[in-house]
């Protein structure tokens, strides 16, 4: 079992995904009382979200030493957190350029250039019916369902 001190963990990640790219509203980085430099890692949980423990859900948040989400918790876990958000969206090969290398998009600009959010891309079977392109992206990211304002069958992306 490897074991490595948080602090250190934090600095390869932050090297990656610099906490500076944040949006200054954001709540990114560490989470927790103990000192960084203290708190030894070697079970990370990785969450898009924290989930309180609550009946009916049964996460065993005790048997890990850290939590890693990409969403700032609205309530404080258990355990210590780090949060990578609006960085981790930002950053080249991040969140969105994840996205889109999953759904098979070849990306060619930045939607917000201020804001660095978002990709424009060209599908790589594409153009294809809207239906057929929300099918696969709830098949690709393991969805039940998803949600489309002004959806029109008749448009080809």
């Amino acid at each position: 079992m490897i074991t490595i001190k948080a602090k250190l963990l934090f600095w390869k990640i932050e090297r990656k995904v610099p906490l500076s790219l944040a949006f200054p509203y954001d709540t990114v980085g560490y989470l927790g009382t103990e000192s960084a430099e203290d708190l030894d890692v070697n079970k990370i949980l990785m969450m898009m979200d924290y989930i309180p423990v609550q009946k009916g859900i049964e996460i065993d948040y005790d048997a890990y030493d850290l939590l890693v989400l990409h969403h700032p918790p609205v309530k404080e876990p258990e355990i210590p957190s780090y949060v990578i958000h609006s960085n981790w969206d930002i950053v080249s090969g991040g969140a969105c350029d994840a996205l889109a290398d999953c759904l098979n998009i070849t990306v060619h600009d930045i939607f917000d250039k201020k804001a660095r959010l978002g990709r424009i891309g060209t599908l790589e079977r594409g153009p294809v019916p809207l239906p057929e392109f929300c099918k696969t992206v709830r098949e690709k990211l393991s969805l039940d369902t998803i949600r489309v304002v002004n959806f029109d069958e008749n448009t080809a992306l």
